[in-house]
């Protein structure tokens, strides 16, 4: 569907931003992307379980440890 397109593009556009250091709007861009994944795709679906740990790398370089181990371990129950 085309939500997935957009989600696939709007990560891919968050992915070069975090290279860049615009870290705010690589951090907006992925959340973005995670909720059409949520909306769309079964909740243990791989992408969205690469979203989750895309939001995560990112925490981590934010210094934002605590967010970065949620995000890891909602996306390991969702695995399991």
């Amino acid at each position: 569907p085309e939500h997935l397109r957009t989600a696939d593009t709007r990560s891919a556009l968050s992915a070069v931003q975090v290279s860049a250091g615009s870290y705010a709007e690589a951090e907006a861009g992925y959340r973005q992307a995670l909720g059409v994944l949520e909306r769309e795709l079964p909740p243990e679906h791989p992408r969205i379980l690469t979203a989750l740990r895309n939001l995560a790398a990112l925490s981590v370089l934010q210094g934002q440890l605590d967010q970065a181990h949620h995000l890891l371990e909602r996306a390991d129950a969702l695995a399991n």
